[in-house]
């Protein structure tokens, strides 16, 4: 049971980590177009996708580093 819990978390982090990766591209993106166009109407773009790519990325690991534990790939400590 721990190791199919383990799996579902690594996948739901695998596909969390490729969405922060997504958010942050789009953010440096948002971030290059404000730089040549100015701010316009979407003045809080580039922050708000970064802000959610970091969230994102964090529950992301956060998943992955569980997913990793329940399936016993990484140690507890020096004595595993």
């Amino acid at each position: 049971m721990r190791r199919v819990l383990g799996a579902l978390m690594l996948g739901l982090g695998g596909i969390l980590a490729v969405g922060a990766l997504l958010l942050l591209g789009e953010a440096v993106s948002a971030w290059i177009e404000r730089l040549q166009y100015g701010s316009g109407l979407m003045f809080a773009d580039a922050e708000v996708f970064l802000v959610l790519g970091l969230a994102i990325g964090a529950t992301g690991a956060a998943a992955l580093w569980a997913g990793l534990r329940l399936m016993g790939l990484l140690p507890i400590g020096r004595n595993d």
